[in-house]
């Protein structure tokens, strides 16, 4: 039993270590292949003027989320809001009217009705769309409706997209998870996500690595028009990596960023961040091949029996008076990485 705890706790330890850099990866080589910006980092002093930025924002029954969504972008002084409303069956028009007149700019708020959805169009690539040909300003801010941002975002984002001199950028968002549960999900698809597309490899224009974030994406309109709008993806379900593909292909500038400047509301805290696995399964499945994926099956398994088996023995060991100090503090080192988590 020692020697077979002692080899589960050496698993173990090494299972903690990869949960460490995979969930808080706040340290190490996780940074060498990714762009954080809102915390810590060199966008935290940045002064932009955001009054010449129109956000279009696409919404579905969107009400109870869309006001939060217009009043933080209010509140930044943004010049100009165009909420496309795909013909809700709920006052998502009447929320975002309210948030105008709360935030006591009605005026900066506009509300279209896009026609009916055309054959060969997904609604939210037919909303941007339609949202794009009333932008007259030479900056377009796509946004979610279910999207929260914190005072400074937008000119923080503007600072990314001057400082690397892009023609578009897109930026992963905070999932606003309460649970453990939500909390691992999300991390987990984060890091997955960055895994598969370094950021770093996006900014580069001599690779052909491309991708986007469709929660927040900020780009030059003219940029976003001279390739048709959104028609070359209007009926790809992963439009957001399709859109960024297309720009890097015809020579745009793309860069995309993790912040925790902006934040997504979970109401479901398994659910969102799932249903963005599923959603972008098909695009990230293609880029793994079968070893890969094998190994990455095999070290899962490997991980979590590691730690199933190790604590299930530590616990066994403790409880009955068996157990060493090295098993107990393998136990606390387990426990506090869950705590940590928990933050």
């Amino acid at each position: 039993m020692g020697a077979l705890a002692n080899v589960l706790g050496l698993i173990a330890v090494v299972s903690l270590i990869v949960i460490v850099l995979a969930f808080f990866h706040t340290k190490g080589w996780f940074h060498l292949i990714s762009v954080k910006v809102g915390k810590r980092n060199q966008f935290d002093d940045y002064s932009e003027d955001i009054s010449h930025l129109t956000v279009v924002i696409p919404a579905r029954n969107e009400e109870d989320r869309i006001g939060r969504t217009i009043k933080t972008l209010l509140a930044q002084n943004v010049g100009r809001i165009i909420v496309v409303n795909d013909h809700s069956t709920d006052d998502t028009s009447l929320a975002s009217r309210d948030a105008a007149f709360e935030s006591n700019r009605p005026d900066a708020v506009h509300i279209i009705t896009p026609p009916s959805l055309p054959t060969g169009w997904r609604g939210k690539c037919w909303a941007m769309h339609c949202g794009l040909e009333e932008v007259d300003t030479e900056l377009v801010l796509f946004c979610d409706a279910d999207v929260v941002h914190k005072q400074g975002s937008l000119s923080m984002i503007l600072s990314f997209y001057h400082r690397y001199d892009l023609d578009f950028a897109s930026f992963f968002t905070k999932f606003d998870c309460k649970t453990v549960f939500g909390k691992m999900i999300s991390s987990a698809l984060m890091f997955a996500f960055v895994m598969i597309y370094p950021m770093v490899d996006i900014l580069n224009t001599s690779k052909s690595t491309a991708s986007a974030a469709g929660m927040v994406m900020l780009a030059k309109t003219t940029t976003v028009r001279n390739i048709g709008g959104f028609k070359s993806v209007s009926d790809t379900v992963v439009e957001d990596v399709a859109f960024s593909r297309v720009l890097k292909r015809n020579g745009s500038r793309i860069g995309m960023a993790l912040t925790t400047s902006i934040m997504m509301e979970c109401e479901d805290e398994a659910g969102t961040p799932l249903n963005m696995v599923k959603r972008g399964a098909a695009p990230i499945l293609g880029k793994i091949s079968f070893p890969l994926a094998a190994s990455l099956l095999i070290c899962g398994a490997i991980t979590v029996g590691g730690i199933c088996f190790y604590v299930s023995i530590a616990c066994f060991n403790v409880v009955f008076g068996d157990g060493d100090l090295y098993t107990v503090f393998l136990l606390f080192l387990f426990i506090w990485s869950i705590i940590l988590h928990m933050r």
